[in-house]
């Protein structure tokens, strides 16, 4: 399961140089080479969709939330979304084709802290891992943040970079949950198996 965020990370990272409030695809999905950054985000994107099949028949037994499987799934989707709709360059009228890509960046954003938060709100609950619930909880603040600041203040820094940093601590975060979610399975396998001959 974690291989299925391990592309969506190497996507964000491969981008560089873009200083317009956008998505990070930006000057590499429209250089000569600019096939690699569509096609990575469009496999991350089926991967994660992936990943959300196989939390739908977790969350069928109980071995994952709920509102795994539906987040995840529309995480996906925003990837897809980004490489199928590429941005526009710095210097050209805003096409439909670019907005799209905005709002791409919106739903990949916003999917990936709402998860952190769930997550941290699941394990408050249980009141199991607090080191766990914190990161969850501090991930779903630096991405919201990250993010918001680099739409409202683009004057502060670089909003390209501030962007970059709320996806990669967004998507090392996808890390750890897939990495738990898969420990969890292995420790409790038997009444995993149970649980889904009994579904």
């Amino acid at each position: 399961m974690p291989a299925s965020s391990r592309p969506f990370r190497s996507a964000l990272i491969r981008d560089e140089g873009s200083t317009r409030s956008a998505p990070p695809s930006t000057p590499m999905s429209l250089s000569a080479d600019g096939w690699m950054q569509v096609a990575s985000f469009i496999i991350c994107g089926w991967l994660l969709l992936g990943f959300s099949a196989a939390l739908c028949q977790l969350a069928e037994t109980r071995a994952a939330p709920a509102w795994a499987p539906v987040v995840f799934g529309v995480m996906g989707f925003g990837l897809i979304a980004a490489g199928a709709f590429q941005i526009d360059p710095t210097t050209a009228r805003l096409t439909l084709h670019g907005e799209l890509h905005y709002v791409a960046s919106f739903v990949i954003a916003g999917s990936l802290g709402l998860a952190a938060l769930l997550a941290w709100r699941d394990l408050r609950h249980l009141g199991r891992n607090p080191a766990l619930a914190s990161y969850c909880l501090a991930t779903g603040f630096v991405v919201v943040t990250l993010f918001t600041a680099s739409l409202l203040a683009p004057s502060v820094a670089s909003p390209g970079l501030l962007e970059r940093l709320a996806l990669l601590a967004g998507s090392a975060w996808v890390v750890v949950y897939a990495q738990r979610l898969r420990r969890t399975l292995s420790v409790n396998r038997h009444e995993f198996e149970r649980n889904l001959v009994a579904a």
